[in-house]
């Protein structure tokens, strides 16, 4: 039977109503319905914004130019009213109430006389503001939203992606557009560190935010004695804007106007390169100064580019310091959505290259990426091979460097260049022999003419005189600035044009030897502008200017390849001298070390080789046949007694020493370094820079020569050079370094330190040790006071001795602080270095490594104290830290162990349950995420961030079984005077 269902569930029946109102019924439904689709779109996109800050636009309502605006307008829409009402007059023939009045009031006419000029003004006005104003700031806001490399002259043609810098871009630009708090912004990095990347993306955020930007290059301030940020941006935008026969009168009114507004943004890069001029070196810092803080006065958004400068911190500007980028964005960079992909091949170069640290490595490794040669080495047995399986960074970037030149001549790299294979090479010689020049003299910009003398074939007797001119100048003492001879002279430039010409193709070749000097020149011109095409130079009309120092440096060291160590050697040899070398150079030399030693490497085996290898070697090490690099480097260095520049110079010397098959300079490098650490004087940021950088060249060259001599006294060196520092962070450097050393590290600790001393228990002695010898002391001192004050009745003499005797209790004070103060820095370098030495170590010393840092955990276990713990509270916070560094390493770290990985969680999970102190704990936390991270960055998103999650819940877990005491948290960044040292602090 037929079921009836009248009332379905879920149907409402509709009511009842008209069947003419159907249609306004539904009309009503359907913008009900879009209504409520609307404002739900709307709420939950307003939901989603919530949590992320969006960036306002450059704009402020309430100023002086809006409230003239408004006036212009309100006067240019009277004027156009009464022109409606004319035309109205004279087309209907009939009067309006208005002009009634006017005609019988003879004080409006009076008026009128004095504002008309006024109102007729304001219609220009108006037509500016509203028209060609906006009409040339859209144009130029466009081409900066669209183009931005292209506005901003320093940027090269390989800065097509910006990676790594969006959220500096944001902050800054939000911070420039707040005029109260408004500052200058000084983007402070190293060489090729990525600061004209910075401005081209904060170029392109500011034109959407509606700001202009305006990008400026300060070289061009060189024939100034004046820098003026504002007159350079003026000129920058005229140049910029768009041109036209009424835009010539109109552009200069326009910059008064964005002016006006608070518009313009003035973006500034190379400042290393302003005022470099003849007669404006001298004053060059105090001009600086001034211009930055005529800036800050007048409230001029402006952000600076350039390298570390020490009279930039006295400025009113911030300084934002750029570190490099992190291997994460590096590695997606590099592999550019590539679906076939060797990701830990490519992964490992990206890393052990250290390809971060600059973006021309990081373009230059997605380039061959891209094209399939990095992940493709070369046969063994091929001369030119090199071990890019190498865990040495100098040797996987000459690598990187001189795949990059092969791809680039063989024309798989700017294919839309119309040149063949020979021109190609024959451009990359003529730039490698510009690019040596540059290096020599310390600068970007070369002249063609540099490399042509006033004989352009000079014959036996003019060569033999350079020569003797050179070795004269050689043999000359040096002066008080520790200066002799020139660093490019007349035999110079005959070394690089000789190498030029040898390596040349024959057609070029014939026209540069057998040409006069216009034609050399014409032939020069021509290919500096193949080089412009090709993008490794920017080509002028007289001269050539490298845009990234590192390819300078790349070509420079093809030519001194080609002259051999000794050859390049004497040609580098005045350039040491101060206030050089350049750090590019310094580069150029490392690059030529490496490919020595893969051409040595690369040579057959047997008894004839090895012997024919030591005998090279030998003679290579001889007087007879000159001092290797690395020697003279360090002759270099030992001549300057304070300056940073020395640390430098040890650094590469370092590097270069570290391939040698005997390193025998390291030593005597080290025994240097430490004698004069403490004697190096100049500002603080940039001989902490300097130290940075020699420790950590230190610390790769202990790590990568290990295996052919004992390096367990230079860890020993490395040690006390941290002891004796004052500065936290290098303490800290050393520590890490240290503590990556493995074995040879950890047999310093079992010599200095007794496998059942027990840490603790040696501190405190050492510490009662110290105040025994202070209270040993005071009371002798005490004695001297008493007698000589009870020495008869007042005189000269007594008053002097007793003054004198005040002055020995002040140095006593002062000698006791600073022997507190280094058994402080001793026991806290000792707490960091333990549990990375257990990461580090091998099976052989792993139980004895964990045996050491059970010693210092006991101190934390009210069952092995017998009552609270006793560990202080400065050094608990170091030992925490050392387990972050120890958990800081990836799996496949070269002095990284998975069994130490193991006992190092474990170790920590016990120390986060006994933990007193907050940020200890809250430093463990962080190491055991960072065991949990996984160790490829290809991974999942979803397993990427669960992973973390969950060892922030177990340790949670773990940190809630410990007990937690107030007055210990409290007290444990505050070092006392009994188990801190004054001035530091433990994070």
């Amino acid at each position: 039977m037929t079921r009836v269902v009248r009332h379905p569930p879920g149907k409402d029946r509709p009511r009842n109503a008209p069947m003419a109102t159907l249609a306004p019924r539904r009309a009503g439904t359907w913008l009900r319905h879009w209504f409520t689709g609307h404002w739900h779109r709307l709420t939950i996109r307003l939901e989603a914004r919530g949590g992320t800050t969006r960036p306002r636009k450059w704009r402020r309502w309430i100023t002086y130019t809006n409230v003239t605006r408004a006036i212009w307008t309100v006067a240019a829409l009277a004027v156009l009213a009464w022109v409606v009402e004319g035309l109205y007059i004279l087309i209907s023939s009939n009067t309006t109430g208005f002009e009634k009045w006017r005609k019988g009031n003879d004080g409006f006419d009076t008026v009128l006389r004095f504002l008309g000029p006024v109102l007729a003004a304001s219609l220009a006005a108006a037509l500016f503001l509203f028209w060609w104003y906006r009409w040339t700031k859209r144009r130029y806001l466009a081409k900066a939203r669209d183009d931005p490399h292209r506005l901003v002259l320093t940027a090269g043609q390989d800065a097509t992606e910006i990676v790594g810098r969006e959220e500096i871009a944001r902050v800054i630009a939000e911070r420039l557009r707040e005029r109260d708090t408004r500052r200058p912004y000084l983007l402070v990095g190293g060489v090729g560190v990525g600061k004209t990347a910075v401005l081209v993306r904060l170029t392109e955020l500011l034109a959407e935010q509606n700001a202009v930007p305006v990008p400026i290059r300060l070289r061009d301030a060189n024939g100034d004695s004046d820098l003026n940020f504002e007159r350079m941006a003026k000129e920058r935008f005229i140049e910029e804007a768009p041109r036209g026969i009424l835009a010539r009168t109109k552009t200069e009114r326009v910059w008064q106007q964005l002016l006006a507004d608070d518009k313009p943004v003035v973006i500034a890069d190379g400042l290393e390169e302003a005022l470099l001029g003849d007669g404006l070196e001298q004053n060059r810092d105090n001009i600086i100064r001034r211009a930055i803080e005529r800036a800050y006065e007048e409230k001029l958004p402006l952000v600076i580019a350039s390298r570390p400068h020490s009279p930039l911190e006295s400025t009113p500007a911030a300084i934002v310091e750029l570190e490099p980028l992190s291997e994460e964005e590096a590695l997606r960079f590099v592999q550019a959505r590539l679906p076939e992909t060797d990701e830990r091949r490519v992964d490992w170069i990206v890393e052990t290259a250290e390809v971060t640290e600059s973006p021309v490595y990081l373009q230059i490794a997605r380039e061959l990426h891209r094209h399939g040669a990095l992940e493709h080495d070369r046969p063994d047995n091929e001369p030119q091979h090199m071990n890019t399986r190498s865990r040495d960074r100098g040797m996987l970037r000459l690598w990187l460097l001189e795949t990059w030149d092969e791809a680039l001549c063989q024309g798989r790299l700017r294919r839309d260049v119309a040149l063949s294979r020979q021109e190609r090479r024959d451009t990359l010689e003529v730039v490698s022999a510009l690019a040596c020049v540059g290096l020599l003299q310390d600068k970007l910009e070369v002249g063609l003419g540099e490399l042509l003398d006033s004989d352009v074939h000079p014959g036996p007797m003019r060569r033999a005189q350079a020569r003797a001119e050179h070795l004269w100048a050689g043999g000359r003492a040096f002066d008080r600035y520790g200066r002799r001879g020139n660093v490019f002279s007349e035999w110079h430039r005959q070394q690089i044009w000789d190498v030029l010409c040898r390596r040349i193709g024959p057609d070029e070749r014939r026209r540069l030897r057998g040409g006069n000097m216009d034609q050399c020149r014409a032939a020069l011109a021509r290919i500096a502008r193949n080089a412009d095409k090709l993008g490794l130079v920017e080509g002028f009309e007289r001269k050539v200017r490298f845009p990234h120092s590192i390819i300078q440096a790349y070509l420079g060291y093809r030519v001194l390849w080609q002259l051999g160590e000794r050859g390049a050697g004497e040609l580098v040899e005045q350039v040491l001298q101060p206030p050089g070398p350049s750090r590019e150079l310094l580069m150029a030399l490392v690059l030529l070390s490496r490919r020595r030693a893969a051409r040595v490497r690369a040579r057959r085996e047997g008894v004839r080789a090895e012997v024919t290898k030591e005998v090279e070697e030998r003679l290579r090490r001889s007087r007879v046949r000159g001092h290797t690099l690395a020697h003279r480097l360090c002759r270099a260095a030992e001549r300057r007694t304070d300056d940073p520049k020395a640390l430098d110079l040890y650094a590469a010397a370092v590097e270069i020493e570290s391939v040698e098959d005997s390193p025998r300079l390291l030593g005597d490098i080290l025994d240097e370094v430490r004698g004069t650490w403490t004697g190096f004087k100049g500002d603080r940021r940039s001989l902490d820079d300097a130290k940075l950088r020699l420790l950590r060249q230190l610390g790769a060259a202990l790590r990568s020569v290990s295996d052919r001599i004992d390096t367990t006294p230079l860890y020993e060196q490395l040690v006390q050079i941290g002891v004796k520092e004052p500065s936290y962070s290098i303490r800290l450097a050393v520590a890490q370094e240290f503590g990556s050393g493995g074995n040879p590290a950890f047999a310093v600790i079992r010599g200095r330190i007794g496998l059942n001393t027990d840490p603790v228990q040696e501190y405190n002695d050492r510490l009662g040790e110290l105040k025994a010898w202070k209270r040993g002391e005071y009371e002798q001192w005490a004695e001297r006071m008493a007698r000589a004050r009870a020495a008869g009745a007042p005189s000269r003499a007594r008053t002097e001795r007793i003054g004198r005797l005040q002055q020995d209790r002040r140095k006593l004070n002062e000698e006791y602080r600073r022997k507190r103060v280094v058994l402080f820095r001793e026991f806290v370098m000792r707490a960091w270095m333990i549990p990375m030495l257990l990461g580090s170590v091998d099976e052989a010393h792993r139980d004895e490594a964990r045996e050491r840092l059970t010693k210092w955990l006991r101190h934390l276990d009210p069952k092995a104290t017998g009552g609270a713990p006793d560990l202080p509270l400065a050094l608990e916070a170091a030992l925490a830290q050392g387990f972050k560094y120890a958990a800081n390493r990836r799996i496949r770290h070269p002095r990284a162990y998975q069994g130490g990985r193991a006992d190092l969680i474990r170790q920590a999970e016990t120390v986060l349950q006994q933990s007193r102190c907050w940020y200890a704990q809250l430093m463990l936390l962080q190491a055991l995420c960072l065991w949990r991270l996984p160790d490829t960055v290809g991974v999942h998103e979803r397993e990427r961030h669960a992973t973390p999650g969950r060892a922030r819940r177990r340790a949670r877990a773990a940190a809630g079984a410990g007990r937690s005491d107030r007055r210990a948290d409290r007290g444990a960044l505050a070092v006392d005077g009994r188990h801190g040292e004054p001035g530091t602090r433990a994070s």
